[in-house]
């Protein structure tokens, strides 16, 4: 036996969307217990479709330019609720409408301030390199300095004596350095020696105290090689400027791999352009 065909109220009820209702007012006109009434309901709901789509039902109310509005702006919440105002639709159905209305195309990358993040990106990437380069060269050189400062200490010594020294300027670098001749017996051979440290910086600051520390005549202790005395030095210390190189050197290469590696982790974590 089929069942009572629904009244337009509840053809309404169940196309706006309140189901429940819809139920209700079914059963009161027809007397049908609930499953029949909630599988009449269903099927009117079923037939329910949004304006424009596919299989659509004809007399859905269309949105006004006020919801469209909202809609396109992205206020969906506030379109879902003007529409239910305006035609008196369930959720479901002003939700289904809303959808269905087109929205403004979401900005691309290349909003105006693209080209000054991609500037600042550029600058941060030059400097990350050039504290790279700058930490990776200055560590391997103060660093060779110091071992072959700690491994000087360690060698013979002779008394020896200066008997030059003079100002002379570096026409690659154009700096003023301080050169010192200085000879010291080793076994009854006499060697010479120019070399005042392995772990030196000259500067403006140290020439003249060079100067005044190793004046010709200087008494002094000369470091030399065991097993070839024409290497040697007269001062095994570091120099403090030159911890200083050394200390900036090694954090400023610490510092440029820590960037590098958190740059890479951030491309990593990006999303892939098409």
């Amino acid at each position: 036996m089929s069942a009572p065909t629904p009244s337009p109220e509840v053809t309404r009820l169940a196309e706006a969307g309140q189901t429940i209702a819809a139920i209700k007012q079914y059963r009161k006109e027809t007397g049908a217990g609930l499953a029949k009434a909630k599988a009449v309901v269903d099927s009117l709901g079923r037939g329910n479709t949004t304006p424009g789509t596919k299989g659509s039902k004809v007399g859905s109310a269309p949105p006004s330019a006020e919801v469209v509005r909202l809609a396109k702006s992205g206020q969906a919440i506030a379109a879902i609720k003007r529409y239910r105002q305006e035609t008196g639709a369930g959720l479901a159905a002003a939700k289904a409408a809303v959808d269905a209305l087109p929205r403004d195309a979401k900005p691309t990358r290349n909003t105006p301030g693209t080209a000054s993040t991609r500037s600042q990106a550029s600058a941060r990437g030059g400097f990350m390199l050039a504290a790279l380069l700058f930490g990776l060269v200055g560590t391997a050189i103060t660093a060779t300095g110091l071992v072959r400062s700690h491994l000087a200490a360690g060698w013979p010594e002779a008394p020896g004596e200066i008997i030059s020294s003079r100002h002379v300027r570096e026409t690659n670098t154009n700096t003023a350095q301080v050169a010192v001749v200085y000879t010291f017996d080793v076994d009854g051979e006499r060697f010479e020696g120019s070399r005042i440290s392995y772990a030196l910086i000259w500067g403006p600051w140290l020439t003249d105290a060079m100067a005044a520390r190793y004046p010709p005549g200087t008494p002094l202790t000369v470091h030399y090689h065991p097993k070839d005395p024409s290497r040697s030095v007269i001062d095994s210390r570091p120099s403090p400027f030159y911890w200083l190189v050394f200390v900036l050197s090694l954090a400023a290469l610490a510092w440029g791999i820590r960037a590098w590696r958190t740059a890479s982790a951030v491309r990593g974590r990006s999303p892939s352009r098409p």
